[in-house]
């Protein structure tokens, strides 16, 4: 599993973010932040492959928002490449 953050949560919410971090390490997952307001959820389970995109902060709002959720490999792949970028 592999997470990234916006840097405003990573400033925000800095305990929250080092336990997150110190975690996903123990793990050896990965988790890192930049500049990205994306909401994006990836899951793979056999030759099925979802995304899950939305308006909504994962953090208290009290507004409406909106989620999809998609199954598309080619949707899949698309978001998981740039996602890369970040991650390697």
């Amino acid at each position: 599993m592999s997470i990234i953050t916006g840097l405003y949560f990573k400033r925000r919410e800095t305990a929250v973010y080092a336990t997150l971090v110190q975690g996903m390490a123990k793990r050896h997952q990965t988790c890192i932040s930049c500049e990205n307001h994306a909401k994006i959820i990836l899951i793979r389970k056999g030759n099925k492959y979802y995304v899950i995109e939305g308006s909504a902060n994962w953090t208290g709002n009290p507004r409406i928002e909106q989620n999809t959720v998609t199954q598309s490999e080619g949707l899949y792949n698309f978001h998981r490449d740039w996602m890369r970028t970040f991650l390697e």
